[in-house]
Parts: C-alpha cells; sequence; structure tokens
C-alpha cells in the first residue's frame, strides 16, 4: 500500500491497528462493519438533499422512520432469539458440522477433524483454533460439531 501512497503507512501506523485489523479490535464487532452509516443516509437522501432545510429533515424522519417499520416487521416475524442473519449462519454452519470427526478430550475440548484439518474447540474458554468463534462469538462449526458431540 504505502507504494500507493506513502502517506496510507504513516496515516495506518498513527491511528494503530486496533481501528483496521478486526482480530485487534478491542471490543466485539460481529463480523459487522458500522463505518459507511453516513453513505447509506447520504444515499437515502441524494434526491432531497438541495432542498430547503426543514423539507430535507422531514424526509430524513421519513426514511428513518420507514426504516425502523420495515426492521420492526421482520423482527415481529422472527421467532428466534437471534437476528435472521445469525440464525442462517448458525444452521449453515450445523450442516457443515454434520460432516465432522469429533473427538471428545474432556468435558468441554475437542478435537474436530474437517477437510484433514485439526482444530481445536474449548467451549469453557470460548475458543476455537480457527479463531471465528473467538472474533465474531458466533460459534463456528467445529464449536458446533462439538456441542453436537455432547447432546
Amino acid at each position: 500500500m504505502s507504494s500507493l501512497n506513502p502517506k496510507i503507512k504513516d496515516y495506518l501506523l498513527e491511528i494503530g491497528p486496533g481501528r483496521w485489523a478486526r482480530c485487534l479490535y478491542p471490543r466485539r464487532r460481529y463480523n459487522i462493519q458500522t463505518s459507511n452509516i453516513a453513505e447509506s443516509i447520504n444515499s437515502a437522501v441524494k434526491e432531497v438533499r438541495e432542498q430547503p432545510i426543514l423539507k430535507f429533515l422531514d424526509e430524513l424522519r421519513i426514511t428513518f422512520q420507514n426504516w425502523f417499520l420495515e426492521r420492526s416487521k421482520l423482527n415481529a416475524s422472527t421467532f428466534y432469539p437471534v437476528t435472521t442473519w445469525a440464525h442462517k449462519e448458525m444452521r449453515d454452519k450445523l450442516e457443515k458440522a454434520k460432516c465432522m470427526e469429533v473427538e471428545q478430550l474432556q468435558t468441554n475440548t475437542f478435537n474436530v477433524k474437517y477437510n484433514q484439518k485439526k482444530f481445536f474447540v474449548d467451549l469453557e474458554k470460548r475458543t476455537c483454533t480457527c479463531r471465528q468463534f473467538d472474533l465474531d462469538e458466533i460459534p463456528c462449526s467445529h464449536v458446533i460439531a462439538g456441542i453436537d458431540k455432547l447432546y
């Protein structure tokens, strides 16, 4: 990157890797990038941006109301304790987990073998050597395979 623009390297080092590397971010991000909200709002109100301020604010209010109404309706039709996206992710990972070999080591630890690779899962520490569970805090397919072995 520094060959494209030498200032990029200095900027990234100045703000620190916790701001741009998910594995070093100090809080949970749940695999969601939240920095594009301004772009979403800008694209939603692009047509009324040049209107008088009161008309613009009214259109902005209507846009937000519609967004919240859509999400409220979606939430009311969902019967899962997680979002629709998270439920689909978990369902897909469960299907993948069915193809894995699981060796229980202790009460909460497992070796999980998949495609000739081994992963170590510790349910008590909430870790997996694939690191997906550590970063997203949504169980990876290896963790789901270990949980399935318990029950």
